[in-house]
């Protein structure tokens, strides 16, 4: 029998962002109007033995996912190379196989074999820049992709100007509704909400281990610890958590991950946010105006982390502390800055957020799927 051919056209979307893609992939799935494969990494890393997020919430909505293995274009070793090259053949091998009519990148090294084959089989690209600097990733990108979408105006410079145009960050649907539950919490005490990202902070879960007893006195916590099989973090939280039973005057909301409706509810119950500063979750700041508290990553390329909280910084919203200065005595003053107020407002914050920035990303695929 037959394999019944499609008519609508193909779209393939890759990149190490996934967060970023969800809103317009939600979107495209109720549209019904393309066809949908996702080409990602199913262990956020080499040595982990659990499934990454992002691996998770493509299967979850029934979309074909390809687990491409490839190395980065910047290791030295021998074997970083082979895995480049390894990319390349695998992402010649997908794109055969799927055809599509447009691959739809979100960044960082994984996508960068799918483009560069993609290119020379004359299949139209679109690449989305999160970060206010760029990788060298999206730089090599940016040269083979016929549309480059930005999320922030320093961005800019990275790119050709004749293909780059500013469209913001698409966020979840349910981040613009009103309402919502919300998480149940002792009203006496200030609630933080610790998000780690999809592959978890050991830094900031190993802080909250040390001094849960004592978080535990003085606030509510929500915290997405993330699923690293090496750390076992979540595994030794939930562990330290059983053992104080109903000691603790705070309630403590203890998740591996967190769904969309779990994160707008915790942004919506929380007091202030303790995080990384990566892109979405910047983004998402700016949107809730949220007060927070990041702590970058000190190792990441062209310091882009650092960067992001220094948006959030400048505009009133938050303080930075440092990875190596992140201790109780740091952290008890940094929360008292928050908490007294003493970070002051700021309305700059409203034109940095593009209020339809899935509209408009939705109309570039669609212009470049009907050519």
């Amino acid at each position: 029998m037959k394999k019944k051919l499609s008519l609508k056209p193909k779209i393939i979307i890759c990149g190490g962002h996934h967060t970023s893609s969800l809103p317009l992939i939600d979107t495209m799935l109720s549209q019904e109007k393309y066809e949908l494969v996702f080409v990602g990494r199913r262990k956020a890393f080499s040595d982990d033995k659990n499934d990454s997020l992002e691996f998770l919430d493509i299967t979850q909505r029934k979309i074909k996912f390809y687990n491409l293995k490839t190395g980065k274009f910047y290791g030295k070793s021998f074997l970083s190379w082979f895995k480049v090259l390894y990319g390349f053949i695998d992402s010649l091998k997908i794109l055969m196989i799927e055809r599509p009519k447009l691959i739809l990148s979100f960044g960082g090294y994984i996508a960068v074999p799918l483009v560069l084959v993609g290119f020379l089989l004359r299949i139209k690209i679109i690449t989305h820049e999160q970060t206010v600097v760029t990788g060298l990733g999206n730089k090599v990108i940016s040269f083979f992709a016929d549309r480059v979408l930005v999320t922030w105006p320093s961005s800019l410079k990275f790119f050709p100007k004749n293909k780059t145009k500013i469209i913001g960050l698409p966020l979840r649907k349910s981040f613009f509704e009103k309402g919502g539950d919300r998480f149940d919490i002792n009203p006496k005490l200030p609630t933080i909400f610790v998000t780690c990202g999809k592959t978890g902070s050991h830094v900031i879960n190993e802080f909250i281990l040390k001094n849960l007893n004592e978080l535990l006195q003085n606030f509510n916590l929500i915290h997405q610890a993330g699923d690293y099989s090496v750390t076992n973090d979540y595994s030794n939280l939930e562990m330290l958590k059983n053992s104080l039973g109903n000691k603790a005057l705070g309630k403590y909301h203890l998740f591996k991950f967190m769904f969309e409706s779990e994160v707008k509810s915790a942004f919506q119950t929380c007091d202030f946010l303790v995080s990384r500063s990566g892109a979405h979750t910047t983004y998402e700041i700016l949107h809730f105006k949220t007060k927070a508290i990041l702590i970058p990553i000190s190792w990441v390329s062209h310091n882009e982390q650092y960067l992001n909280a220094k948006i959030v910084y400048d505009l009133g919203l938050g303080l930075i502390l440092e990875e190596q200065a992140l201790n109780w005595d740091n952290f008890l003053l940094y929360t008292k800055k928050i908490l007294l107020k003493e970070i002051p407002d700021s309305t700059l914050k409203k034109e940095l957020v593009v209020k339809d920035s899935e509209t408009m990303f939705l109309n570039e695929i669609q212009k470049l799927c009907e050519i």
